[in-house]
């Protein structure tokens, strides 16, 4: 079929041939008669040449678009849901439960999952691979075997023994540890290839022989139980941490803790020793134990110490957010003595509310401190007698002596000598001694400074003391001793600045510009 496909010059159409005398056939097939434009048929008519869009049906029949099935998937080839078997809908919408083909990876039924799996836990042979060795039949908390340990040379380039030490020698010459921890494991990457030996102590050995830089040092340290030091021949569980330095000496304090004793003892921890890579097991964080996780433990379940909690803002309470919170939200913009709008706390025409408060005195809520009915009662300075102050006693008053305790006269008129045991310490708060004579360090976050009167420093280290024009004796825009403006500067015993003229001592003319 072809758009041109007809035998008269202007027949045909996109399938069928038409006639002589023939405009055009239709899309979907019937021949045209006399010259007529669609042949008398539709896009799904059947008739005349067939093979249509439709032909003999929807889009989803004959030799359409669709096939001979339904539009849309979810149906059996009959037109039945694919699931329940039923008609009249898809198996995305069908009512029954969804069934279940498959085996169970449990018990092996069929019907349900295993996470619905109603029999008991079937333990199966593990056949996955060992993250440790790379081999198949055991996991990795089972392994015995030594560590795969291409992973800690795949990133070193190949070469032979001889460039590689040429590298390590290079290294130490520049005194880059980098440098020099590549180096000594692309020349380990070559010790293995060749299937010899690997012996720190006798590298260390070498070291010293040849006087270089660096030291190869074996350390005691606390690692994570889920990490393991691995020696470079894949050795698991080693004891002492490989280092790189320049001295044999500890040079921190950190440091001394797991340090070798001496020398000897430093190679017979090196036999010994390897770098801290990943034990490669999982752990539980609920029993802490290694070799499962929290979806396969057994013990009862745990929440996680330490774990972050939500709280909500509006009430206060753990659990649940300020979006979710049932309780109602207080308006931030109401007084918060009488909760109405139109003023503020401290013009509220209402009584002072203790609602919420709690009490500085006795820390219960619902009073405030100055009627807490859990303080101790206020004794009077004056007479000594409970229930009113100094300031409201009626007796006449008593003055008494803070230096030697007796009526009649204060402490400035005293004569006896002072009394250091009644006094207290300005600087540490003590009674013995004045702050001049204080032991302990001086306080300055108790000093005020007179000049800016703020606390921390004296007048002598006042940041705006040493400030230009802050004193009568700098030369600031407007002070006396010179400077812009001031009366030695273009005043009056120095020429002026402007006009050639002189001041009062110059000798200028007052006709001269510049004078007075």
């Amino acid at each position: 079929m072809s758009w041109n496909g007809g035998d008269a010059a202007e027949g045909g159409d996109w399938k069928a041939n038409a006639g002589d005398n023939a405009f055009s056939e239709d899309w979907g097939g019937g021949a045209a008669t006399n010259g007529t434009t669609n042949g008398n048929a539709s896009f799904g008519d059947g008739g005349g040449g067939g093979n249509g869009f439709g032909a003999g049906g929807d889009f989803g029949s004959g030799d359409g678009f669709g096939g001979g099935g339904d539009g849309e998937g979810g149906a059996a080839p009959g037109g039945a849901c694919r699931n329940c078997g039923e008609e009249g809908h898809f198996a995305r919408e069908c009512p029954q439960p969804k069934k279940m083909t498959g085996e169970c990876f449990n018990c092996g039924e069929v019907g349900h999952k295993k996470a619905d799996c109603p029999n008991p836990k079937v333990e199966r042979p593990f056949d996955g691979q060992c993250k440790n060795c790379l081999k198949e039949g055991h996991r990795t908390s089972d392994c015995t075997e030594p560590r795969e340990m291409g992973y800690l040379y795949k990133t070193v380039p190949e070469m032979t023994g001889e460039e590689a030490w040429a590298m390590v020698v290079e290294a130490d010459k520049t005194r880059d540890l980098d440098d020099f921890r590549e180096a000594l494991k692309a020349y380990l990457k070559a010790l293995k290839s060749k299937s010899i030996p690997i012996d720190l102590s006798q590298i260390e050995k070498t070291l010293r022989d040849d006087k270089m830089n660096v030291f190869l040092i074996a350390l005691e340290k606390d690692i994570s139980d889920v990490m393991t030091i691995v020696s470079p021949d894949g050795k698991l569980n080693c004891d002492y941490v490989l280092g790189f330095y320049f001295s044999d000496k500890p040079r921190r304090k950190n440091a001394v803790e797991g340090w070798p004793a001496d020398p000897e003892d430093n190679l017979k921890r090196l036999e010994n020793a390897g770098f801290v890579e990943d034990r490669r097991v999982p752990k539980c964080d609920n029993c802490g134990e290694l070799g499962h996780t929290r979806k396969g433990c057994k013990e009862e379940r745990e929440e996680p110490a330490g774990r972050p909690e939500v709280k909500c803002m509006v009430c206060q309470e753990v659990g649940h957010r300020a979006r979710d919170c049932k309780q109602e939200r207080p308006d931030p913009y109401a007084c918060r003595n009488c909760k109405k709008h139109g003023h503020s706390s401290r013009d509220c025409p209402e009584p002072r509310s203790a609602e919420g408060v709690e009490c500085r005195k006795c820390h219960e809520m619902g009073h405030f401190s100055n009627e807490c009915p859990n303080a101790p009662k206020m004794e009077c300075r004056n007479c000594g007698e409970e229930g009113h102050k100094a300031s409201e006693c009626d007796k006449p008053r008593v003055i008494k002596c803070r230096n030697c305790g007796e009526e009649g006269h204060m402490s400035k008129e005293c004569d006896k000598p002072r009394d250091p045991s009644t006094v207290t310490c300005r600087n540490c708060d003590e009674v013995g001694h004045f702050s001049k004579e204080c032991p302990k360090p001086k306080d300055w976050s108790r000093v005020k400074c007179p000049i800016c009167e703020e606390m921390g420093h004296g007048p002598k280290k006042c940041p705006r003391a040493n400030e230009p024009g802050g004193g009568f004796d700098k030369g600031g825009a407007s002070g006396f001793g010179g400077g812009g403006g001031g009366f030695d500067t273009n005043g009056f015993d120095s020429a002026a600045g402007n006009g050639g003229g002189g001041g009062w001592n110059t000798g200028g003319e007052v006709q001269n510009d510049g004078g007075w």
